[in-house]
């Protein structure tokens, strides 16, 4: 009879915790983009990369001062298959650049895509101030060497 009690006691106290928490997606997300992506600002070697369900990727990185920042990255499925262990990350505080060089070559990407976000996503994210690259630019590999 007790452990029944406390099954029952775990569930409510389960059932009431997840409920109070009511934001949504977008709510979520314009209060990771604000208080925890943004602002960071980083750089470093790859040293694990995780594929979450939607096309996230959490990625590892091991700084010069030998941090671990941890970071999830939302883009093009395409773009982060090529994220590989030991590239060097850079993730410019206060914006939505990242780019990823490896040997000779640089990728720059957007941390989060807000592109392909639903239309009230990016009502709700209208008033932040996002900087972003050169559309031109984006998701493409160059030579570390060509300007843009």
């Amino acid at each position: 009879m007790k452990t029944f009690n406390l099954i029952k006691l775990s569930l409510i106290i389960c059932v009431i915790g997840t409920s109070c928490d009511n934001r949504s997606r977008a709510e979520h997300l314009r209060d990771y983009l604000q208080d925890e992506l943004l602002p960071k600002g980083f750089q470093g070697i790859i040293k694990k990369t995780e594929l979450w369900k939607g096309c996230s990727y959490a990625i590892d990185i091991k700084t010069k001062t030998g941090k671990i920042e941890e970071i999830s990255i939302n883009n093009n499925c395409e773009i982060l298959f090529q994220i590989k262990k030991g590239d060097y990350f850079n993730k410019i505080a206060n914006s939505n650049k990242c780019s990823i060089a490896r040997n000779d070559s640089i990728i720059y990407i957007d941390c989060i895509d807000l592109n392909k976000k639903p239309k009230n996503d990016k009502s709700l994210l209208s008033d932040i101030k996002i900087e972003e690259r050169n559309r031109e630019i984006i998701n493409k590999w160059k030579f570390k060497k060509d300007k843009n």
